[in-house]
């Protein structure tokens, strides 16, 4: 009976997830792929400055502090 109810309740949550995917990207086949991508939003001509008294840190000072890690070894 639980089984059964938690079935329904998941087939109806991830049911109605596929259909708004769906239903959003068929929406979005009607865009053009620029606006879609949202390339008409972006500018590019601007140039974010720096603010005052704030600095970029130099990379020869701080890479020797920098602590490597071996990622590719499973954690022991």
């Amino acid at each position: 009976m639980i089984a059964s109810r938690l079935h329904k309740w998941l087939a109806l949550i991830i049911g109605f997830q596929l259909i708004l995917w769906f239903s959003s990207g068929a929406l979005m086949s009607f865009f053009s792929i620029d606006k879609v991508h949202g390339d008409h939003i972006v500018d590019r001509k601007t140039v974010a400055a720096i603010p005052k008294g704030m600095a970029l840190a130099d990379l020869n000072t701080v890479l020797p502090r920098a602590e490597w890690r071996n990622t590719a070894q499973a954690a022991v």
